[in-house]
């Protein structure tokens, strides 16, 4: 099975990478979209059976490709749509006879609907595929904030850590997601003090190395959401700071392999869901 990404990592998520290393880990042929090909010459080349995007890389160079290549799966990440723009992609893709294999979100209770077409989530999850470094310095909080107003202490030691270019001068440390994984482990804990209706991945690397919480003010929605994953939102609150083995939890039903893993359920695959489930169970024991 030929599979062709595009590479729609954000300074928040890498989820195309992860999906990458993991498909080719159970002898699929996987392959992140390079730079230096037009569509064209990406789809003649890799010749991929599935193709996996976001709705931001759809471009009309690739729908008149899939017009004229109806046997390539189309699965997109739709995070973030609107119902509006859903509407209109979906009429746009109906119009010239492409019907998604898959569409999915990153969060619970999307709401989002469209007609003939079933949408699932998909939720972020640790990359246990990032880089590790040894300990530098030994810290009590790494902060994570992505607007001015959450710059507030906690603790007597602490770092003020973003992923948001627009707070790289207020804040101690600006970096993507992706160089990340180096830092949490200097920390005694993370603290995330923001919550946009989706559990970032953050959350679920850094819990692999630190304690990690949520401080925000109305944690209605998180908790309902924290609940469904994994089974009491208190685990993640700087009250309750001791309750449940997170980090357990996440290893046996949150990381990047299980993922996957959701993704290639969705499909007729059974044979590559059959060989991720054993590398799962594995890396679990």
């Amino acid at each position: 099975m030929k599979i062709l990404i595009s590479d729609y990592t954000t300074p928040n998520t890498t989820e195309p990478l992860y999906l990458n290393t993991v498909l080719n880990s159970i002898d699929c042929i996987s392959t992140i979209w390079p730079h230096n090909l037009s569509t064209f010459d990406a789809f003649d080349i890799i010749n991929p059976d599935i193709h996996i995007t976001h709705h931001l890389k759809l471009t009309r160079d690739l729908i008149l490709y899939l017009q004229e290549n109806k046997n390539i799966d189309l699965i997109i990440n739709i995070t973030g749509i609107t119902q509006e723009n859903l509407t209109n992609l979906g009429n746009v893709l109906k119009d010239v006879g492409i019907r998604p294999a898959l569409m999915y979100v990153n969060y619970y209770d999307h709401n989002l609907t469209l007609k003939n077409t079933n949408i699932t989530t998909i939720l972020h999850g640790a990359d246990v595929f990032l880089g590790y470094e040894p300990k530098q310095y030994d810290i009590d909080y790494a902060i994570f904030v992505d607007n001015k107003s959450q710059l507030s202490p906690i603790g007597e030691s602490y770092h003020y850590v973003t992923t948001d270019e627009k707070l790289e001068k207020e804040a101690d440390i600006f970096l993507p997601i992706v160089r990340l994984n180096h830092l949490y482990h200097n920390y005694q804990n993370v603290v995330i003090k923001y919550f946009q209706n989706e559990i970032p991945q953050l959350f679920f690397d850094a819990a692999l190395k630190v304690n990690t919480f949520f401080d925000i003010e109305d944690r209605t929605k998180l908790d309902n959401h924290l609940n469904k994953l994994l089974g009491d939102g208190k685990h993640c609150s700087l009250q309750d700071p001791n309750s449940g083995d997170i980090k357990t939890k996440i290893m046996q039903k949150h990381t990047c392999l299980h993922r996957t893993k959701s993704l290639l359920s969705q499909l007729p695959c059974k044979e590559y869901t059959d060989k991720l489930q054993e590398i799962i169970e594995s890396s679990t024991k």
